[in-house]
C-alpha cells in the first residue's frame, strides 16, 4: 500500500514537472464536441486538470478552438492563462469577443451554438482549459415584472432570476446592471443571461457582466426583455435596475453609480457627445467634490427626471459652496449637460464634514422621498456654524405641509433660542427667514400624511457685529456729550 502510494506521488510530481517544463505545441484549428457521456469534461490539455499547475505553450503558434454547444445546453469554460505578450481571445455566440492575459480559474457561461478560442502565442507561456457541458433548466416559472413612464425604476437582486423574469414596458426597456458588492462575486454576473424579448426562446444578447462592462444600458429593440440565470441558486448579490427607456432616451450615456469603498469613490459624466447620466442605488451618501468646467452644470434629481425631483444644480462656481450634500433617496440620478465632470463621493457624516456651517455655505435639506408622493417623509437633521456666529437663512416649500404633517425649524446660539418655528397645513408661510445663531436644527414629520416631502435650503454668512457695535459707540458718545454740556 505504501509502495503503491509513493509512485503514485513520483508519477504526480512527473506529471507536473511535464506540465510546468514541456511547452507544448497545439493542434491548429481544432472542433470540440461534447462527449457522450456529458457527465465528464474536456480538458486541454487532455493530461492537465484545474487541481494542476497551469501548463505551458510553446511560442509562435496559432490555435483556434470551435467549440460546439447543442441547443437547450451550455458551456462553462475555465480557463487558467498567463499569457505575458501573447494573446487568448473568446468570442461567444453573441460576438461579443473578451481578451485575456492572466487569469486564474475564471469561469464562463457559454450558450449555442459554440465560441471560439484563439491562442495568438508570440512568445511562451501559460494556458490550460476545461470545458463541461450543461443542461439548460426547461420547467421554468416565469415571473414578470412591469416598467412605466414617468416612474421610478425597479430594481432585482441576483437571485431573482432563477425561473426567468420578464420585464416589460411601454415603449422599451433600459436595463442597468451593477456589480456584486463583494469584488470575489464579479465575475459571476456572466451567470445571469440577457434575452431580447418574453422568454428564453427570444435572441440572446449577452450576460449581465457583458451589459456592466459596457458601462452603459442596455435597450430591448421592443417591450420586453427577459433575464435568466444559468446556474440557479448561486447568489451574486448584484443589482439589476430597469426602467421605461422613455425616461432615459434622451441621454447619450447612462451609467451606474457603484462605490466599493463609498469614503474613497468617485465617477466620471462624459456628456461631450450630448447629455450623460448616473443614476446611484444607496440610502444615504454625501457628495464631497464635483470637478467641472466652467460652462457646464450638473442637475441632480430624486428618483427619476422631472421639475419637481430636482434637488440642485451645481456649476464649477456653486460646487465651491454648495458642498458637501447630503442625498438620501433610494435612486438619485445626475445629470451633465455638456463637458465632462467628476463627482466625489464619501459614505460617512464625519468624513464628508456634514454638519459644517462654514462662511458662505449654501445647501438644502430633503426627505429620503421628496418628490414622490408617500408617508414615508420624516427628517432631522442638523448643521451647526463653525464661526462664533452666523446669519442663518432658511427657506422651504410649504407644499410638504398636508393634513397633519408638521415642519419645525430652529435657530440656536449656543443653548439660547433664537428662532423656533413649526408650520402646518393651516399656520403655512412661504418667503425666507434669517436669524442669528450657531445651528440650524429641522424636523419633518407627516404624522401620516402622504405628501412630496419637506425641502428645506439653507445658507450661513459670518456675523459681522461691527455695524451694531458702531452704532452703539455712536449713540454712547452722543448721550456722553449731552452729559457733559
Amino acid at each position: 500500500m505504501i509502495f503503491r502510494s509513493l509512485n503514485l506521488l513520483i508519477f504526480g510530481v512527473l506529471a507536473v514537472q511535464v506540465l510546468s517544463e514541456d511547452p507544448y505545441n497545439c493542434a491548429g484549428t481544432q472542433t470540440i464536441n461534447p462527449p457522450v457521456d456529458t457527465t465528464k469534461s474536456w480538458f486541454y490539455p487532455a493530461n492537465w486538470n484545474t487541481t494542476l499547475p497551469t501548463p505551458q505553450f510553446a511560442g509562435n503558434q496559432n490555435c483556434v478552438w470551435n467549440i460546439n454547444v447543442p441547443k437547450g445546453w451550455y458551456a462553462q469554460w475555465i480557463i487558467s492563462s498567463n499569457t505575458k505578450n501573447s494573446v487568448v481571445k473568446m468570442t461567444d455566440s453573441t460576438g461579443y469577443v473578451t481578451t485575456l492575459t492572466v487569469a486564474s480559474k475564471d469561469q464562463y457561461f457559454l450558450l449555442d451554438p459554440s465560441f471560439k478560442v484563439e491562442l495568438q502565442a508570440s512568445d511562451a507561456g501559460q494556458l490550460g482549459m476545461q470545458v463541461t457541458w450543461i443542461q439548460v433548466n426547461s420547467k421554468l416559472y416565469p415571473s414578470t415584472s412591469k416598467v412605466h413612464q414617468n416612474s421610478l425604476p425597479i430594481s432585482l437582486f441576483g437571485g431573482d432570476f432563477d425561473n426567468s423574469t420578464v420585464i416589460t414596458a411601454d415603449t422599451q426597456v433600459s436595463l442597468l446592471a451593477f456589480p456584486s458588492n463583494v469584488l470575489d462575486f464579479l465575475p459571476l454576473l456572466r451567470v445571469t443571461q440577457v434575452y431580447d424579448g418574453d422568454s428564453i426562446n427570444a435572441k440572446h444578447v449577452g450576460n449581465l457582466y457583458q451589459t456592466l462592462d459596457s458601462g452603459t444600458n442596455f435597450v430591448s429593440s421592443g417591450k420586453s426583455l427577459t433575464l435568466f440565470s444559468l446556474f440557479p441558486g448561486l447568489t451574486t448579490q448584484n443589482l439589476v435596475l430597469l426602467q421605461d427607456y422613455a425616461d432615459v432616451k434622451q441621454f447619450k450615456s447612462y451609467q451606474p453609480v457603484y462605490c466599493i469603498l463609498p469614503n474613497t469613490c468617485a465617477a466620471s459624466l462624459n456628456a461631450t457627445q450630448g447629455p450623460a447620466a448616473a443614476i446611484r442605488y444607496w440610502p444615504t451618501f454625501y457628495v464631497t467634490r464635483i470637478d467641472m468646467t466652467a460652462d457646464n452644470k450638473l442637475s441632480v434629481y430624486n428618483g427619476y427626471l422631472g421639475d419637481d425631483h430636482k434637488l440642485s444644480d451645481y456649476t464649477s462656481a456653486n460646487s465651491k459652496t454648495d458642498l458637501p450634500q447630503k442625498f438620501n433617496g433610494q435612486f438619485t440620478v445626475f445629470v451633465l449637460d455638456k463637458g465632462t465632470a467628476t463627482i466625489t463621493f464619501s459614505g460617512d457624516a464625519n468624513s464628508a464634514k456634514w454638519t459644517d456651517g462654514f462662511d458662505g455655505r449654501n445647501g438644502f435639506l430633503a426627505s429620503p422621498n421628496y418628490g414622490l408622493m408617500s408617508n414615508d417623509q420624516s427628517l432631522a437633521d442638523q448643521i451647526i456654524s463653525t464661526s462664533k456666529l452666523s446669519d442663518i437663512t432658511y427657506s422651504f416649500n410649504s407644499a410638504s405641509l398636508l393634513g397633519d404633517a408638521t415642519l419645525n425649524v430652529a435657530i440656536m446660539d449656543g443653548q439660547k433660542v433664537s428662532q423656533n418655528d413649526t408650520y402646518t397645513a393651516s399656520g403655512a408661510k412661504s418667503g425666507t427667514v434669517t436669524s442669528v445663531g450657531t445651528s440650524l436644527t429641522v424636523r419633518y414629520q407627516p404624522n401620516g400624511a402622504v405628501t412630496s416631502g419637506p425641502y428645506v435650503r439653507f445658507t450661513l454668512r459670518e456675523h459681522n457685529s461691527a455695524v451694531g457695535t458702531g452704532i452703539l459707540l455712536a449713540v454712547g458718545i452722543s448721550i456722553w456729550k449731552m452729559l457733559a454740556i
